[in-house]
């Protein structure tokens, strides 16, 4: 066995604290950008979430098989049924996580699409 010396032991300790300092300042990216100015009237599912699948081409990737079909005429279903929601935590949806992690900041969607979809999320995810 052998016995670290007090020189080794201070690197590895400063080599933890510069890794801890590293990790503290990482910033999660959140859905949400400062600079979006969502209205203050419910997010109509059937006029604003919708019409972004069609819009950005969600339907030529998501249109059956592994991934949820997001048609208009069946994406509301294919979305709460297929557990790509959570309303009790809305940035841990199946969903948000996807936009963020699979698509990226460089995806088909705008910041303020993003910001819909989340705050459709929040209030309930509701087909209207």
């Amino acid at each position: 066995m052998k016995v670290l010396k007090i020189n080794d032991m201070k690197k590895v300790g400063i080599f933890v604290l510069l890794l801890l300092a590293a990790l503290w300042s990482c910033e999660y990216e959140t859905i949400v950008p400062k600079e979006v100015d969502l209205p203050d009237e419910p997010v109509s599912y059937s006029e604003q979430i919708a019409p972004v699948f069609v819009e950005v081409s969600c339907t030529s990737c998501h249109s059956g098989g592994i991934a949820p079909d997001l048609r208009e005429d069946k994406s509301y279903a294919a979305l709460i049924n297929g557990g790509m929601i959570n309303t009790d935590n809305p940035e841990e949806s199946t969903l948000i996580v996807t936009i963020n992690e699979a698509h990226g900041t460089s995806g088909n969607l705008s910041a303020m699409q993003k910001a819909l979809i989340l705050k459709w999320i929040e209030e309930g995810a509701k087909d209207n």
